[in-house]
């Protein structure tokens, strides 16, 4: 995993929550956890995520600016930089 130029290994046999959040004015506001990445003896893991049409209709139209985290036991270990993502 790499955080503001830092590296850190995720550890092995771990369950990760991966988070999205909304990015408002420096300010991180939950909206859904949309997986759990298990990490395998190697520390290697794996996930997606699917949303359905019904899922992103309360956006429809909009612009919102999310990242994904990855949490464990309720601390951030991980988060993307903050992305505009537009739904048609």
């Amino acid at each position: 995993m790499r955080r503001s130029g830092v590296t850190r290994a995720a550890a092995p046999s771990t369950d990760y929550g991966v988070w999205i959040q909304f990015c408002e004015e420096g300010d991180f506001t939950d909206f859904t956890q949309t997986a759990v990445l298990n990490t395998d003896l190697r520390s290697n893991g794996h996930t997606s995520a699917r949303f359905s049409a019904a899922d992103v209709v309360p956006f429809s139209g909009g612009t919102v600016m999310i990242r994904w985290v990855l949490r464990l036991d309720a601390a951030d270990l991980y988060a993307t930089p903050c992305t505009t993502v537009s739904i048609d």
